[in-house]
């Protein structure tokens, strides 16, 4: 068993290096909920999460209703961030255009998305 192990080690250590040089490419792992993003992996690492975007964009400084500002902070397509808000992708592709303006439950359901994508995700598996 020693020895298995350490060949696993040796291996690991040689594939860093290799990656490291260039001459490997980490693996990337998308994991996905239906259509939405929820997690990024690099050779099993967790590198980000959906929660952790949401961190980040309730922490950063901007409009807070922008919906394009949001879908690409939280790494989403247009598919996914439409699905996550229960609307149409071609209403989210309205807002992200200038066509329309959320306004009113719209408005504040971004709001949310941005500050609790998780949650949201969760209430939508839940119904």
């Amino acid at each position: 068993m020693k020895d298995e192990l350490f060949n696993d080690l040796l291996k690991s250590v040689e594939e860093a290096g290799a990656i490291r040089k260039g001459g490997k490419a980490a693996e990337c792992v998308y994991v996905y909920k239906g259509k939405i993003l929820v997690e990024i992996r690099e050779n099993d690492k967790v590198v980000w999460t959906l929660d952790l975007a949401a961190d980040k964009l309730r922490s950063s400084k901007g409009k807070k209703n922008d919906a394009k500002v949001i879908r690409e902070a939280l790494r989403q397509t247009q598919e996914g961030f439409a699905e996550l808000l229960g609307v149409s992708v071609r209403t989210l592709q309205n807002w992200e255009q200038g066509r329309r303006d959320p306004q009113g439950p719209a408005e504040r359901l971004l709001n949310v998305a941005s500050r609790h994508p998780v949650e949201l995700l969760d209430s939508i598996q839940a119904a």
